[in-house]
């Protein structure tokens, strides 16, 4: 048992942080950092049940504010299992819940929504009376790519269709199917993708006999599978500050879209451990106040049509964002030699002609550009460029590389 809140009053009561359990054999670390990505508390080797090994709410002798914090933890087990713990933790009299147990940002993000990339799911019911649970299958279609979802990533998809079940008052068993018509698990969004459309594919079956849900209450529930999942709900433009997302007006409507694959294998670090890594950051501090100020500068240069200043933002702030799995503890990252080579190659574009595509990248090595609708030529040229070297999303459909022997 792992609390989630504790008061360091010392009344006597609940006054430490500690693991509790049986069949635990050891603590092997337990490191805790607030909301800036500062370690406040840090314990290796200990004692599992045991209130003096516990953290007691102070940092350098002095008492912390109620907040919310997020800890890292492994505990081996009697069985010399090793199991990794990764949450948050509230000190009592913080007036609201966990961030990371509601999927709840650090930060104000502000996205555009990609239309042409989708996950398809089919849910059909099953009438067998020795159906005893839900399932997952991959949607095996012609114009689908192949997909194959981890044990870890298969528990969490059905672990999230028994919220939707419980929402959406869907009783008996069910067989789900899902994929995409673009590569899985490589830093395109597939999870937000897949969590929204498992989300609108319950609210369908409950919308058979059941006035629909807004837009707006099918976000929030989404958010609990996928945080980011709940700005899939709104296009062209999504905000996302807390609690679900809404729509944002903003111009250039109509984007055009494509991605360089410079790496279509799954990550060996998936979004939600590289969530937790970044804490470990020294240049976590401040992450979140950064990333504000440029989201409030985005929306006015956008606003201006000051397209070259939204550039240097988004350019600024994935970059920024990179640099976290590059100096965290430890260390990882997902930029690989044709990141580097794809982007090199972006900057001289933009330098020479004074213009150009939006530039981001998620959690992985893809890169993603956004063109306004004036710059066909643009999007035409780039995709005929990169397509010598890698793979690409563009016009819609998966490209392959051009063979040049």
């Amino acid at each position: 048992f792992i609390p989630n809140t504790f008061s360091p009053n010392a009344d006597g009561s609940n006054d430490y942080f500690f693991p509790r359990g049986t069949g635990l054999f050891t603590i092997k670390q337990l490191r805790i950092f607030n909301r800036w990505g500062e370690q406040v508390f840090e314990k290796y080797s200990f004692k599992a049940n045991d209130e003096s090994a516990g953290w007691d709410g102070s940092y350098k002798g002095l008492k912390l504010t109620p907040d919310v914090y997020v800890y890292i933890m492994d505990i081996q087990c009697q069985n010399n299992t090793t199991l990794t713990f990764k949450g948050n933790i509230a000190l009592i009299k913080y007036m609201g819940k966990s961030d990371f147990i509601n999927n709840r940002p650090t930060n104000v993000s502000v996205s555009y929504t990609l239309d042409e990339l989708k996950t398809f799911v089919r849910i059909k019911k099953v009438d067998s009376p020795s159906a005893f649970t839900d399932t997952w299958n991959p949607f095996l279609r012609s114009d689908l790519l192949p997909i194959k979802l981890s044990e870890k990533g298969n528990s969490k998809f059905l672990a999230f269709f028994q919220i939707l079940k419980k929402e959406f008052q869907l009783n008996g068993f069910y067989q789900i199917e899902s994929a995409n018509n673009f590569p899985s698990d490589c830093g395109l969004a597939s999870s937000a993708s897949s969590y929204a459309a498992l989300t609108k594919a319950a609210h369908a079956i409950y919308c058979l006999n059941n006035h629909p849900y807004t837009a707006k209450e099918l976000s929030k529930i989404s958010q609990k599978g996928s945080g980011s999942s709940c700005r899939s709900f709104f296009s062209p433009w999504g905000l996302w500050q807390n609690e679900g997302a809404k729509e944002i007006e903003l111009p250039h409507s109509n984007l055009l879209h494509a991605v360089i694959l410079c790496d279509e294998s799954i990550k060996s670090v998936s979004s939600s451990q590289a969530h937790s890594l970044v804490l470990t950051s020294d240049l976590f501090k401040h992450r979140p106040e950064r990333a504000n100020l440029r989201y409030h500068d985005l929306i006015n240069q956008l606003r201006l049509n000051d397209w070259k200043k939204a550039f240097e933002i988004c350019w600024t702030e994935f970059w920024d964002m990179h640099i976290l799995f590059h100096t965290s503890r430890p260390a990882f990252m997902y930029m690989n030699s044709g990141s580097q080579k794809a982007l090199t190659d972006l900057l001289f574009f933009w330098n020479k002609d004074n213009d150009g595509p939006l530039i981001t990248m998620d959690a992985g090595s893809n890169i993603h550009l956004l063109f306004r609708a004036d710059q066909k030529k643009y999007y035409d040229y780039y995709t005929d460029h990169f397509l010598k070297y890698f793979n690409m999303w563009s016009h819609g459909k998966y490209i392959h590389k051009v063979d040049l022997k």
